[in-house]
């Protein structure tokens, strides 16, 4: 595979930031949606400080964010037009390497991965001794931020070396095009 077959990396920067405004207008509605449901039972707001409240918290943020959104990505990118809002936006579509469209369970896989570091993020964060946000965090919880940023910045820089392919890509067999005709 040359770089003749990838799509420019610049296009997929800009398509991962229109996705990245979809996620980020997704999660204001469930912080709004949260916010009225607490209102509404009257529930009062504390962080969770025990470990099964730390579990019970990042399960339902798995379950309402991050699962929704690898369902996103995975249902766009297998579906007729092979994109994301972001990538039909900047003519791109997702392809196995050999040019055909995704499996769903392929696109499933491609996705997962690609979200592994926000998941990774996400647990380190949760799973602070103390409160998130409020208490410091240990040196595991520390590990696994830096972590989550390495593999983050790996997928960045893989847009710009060698056959531009991301982790991810690799990994499911993928590669981003771009779109011919619509």
């Amino acid at each position: 595979m040359t770089q003749k077959d990838t799509a420019p990396d610049w296009r997929r920067l800009v398509a991962s930031l229109i996705d990245f405004g979809v996620i980020a207008v997704y999660i204001s509605v469930l912080t709004v949606v949260s916010l009225l449901i607490r209102s509404a039972l009257q529930l009062g707001f504390s962080p969770p400080t025990s470990v099964p409240a730390k579990l019970a918290g990042q399960a339902l943020a798995l379950g309402v964010l991050t699962l929704p959104v690898i369902l996103y990505f995975a249902l766009s990118e297998s579906s007729r037009r092979q994109a994301t809002i972001g990538k039909r936006r900047m003519s791109l579509r997702v392809t196995t390497a050999s040019g055909e469209r995704l499996s769903l369970g392929r696109s499933l896989l491609r996705s997962a991965v690609k979200f592994a570091p926000w998941e990774l993020a996400h647990t380190a964060l949760w799973q602070i001794p103390g409160q998130p946000f409020v208490s410091e965090p240990s040196v595991l919880n520390m590990a696994g931020f830096l972590v989550a940023m390495g593999l983050a910045a790996w997928y960045v820089v893989s847009l710009f070396v060698g056959s531009r392919r991301t982790p991810y890509d690799r990994i499911a067999s993928t590669k981003v095009v771009a779109r011919d005709t619509w």
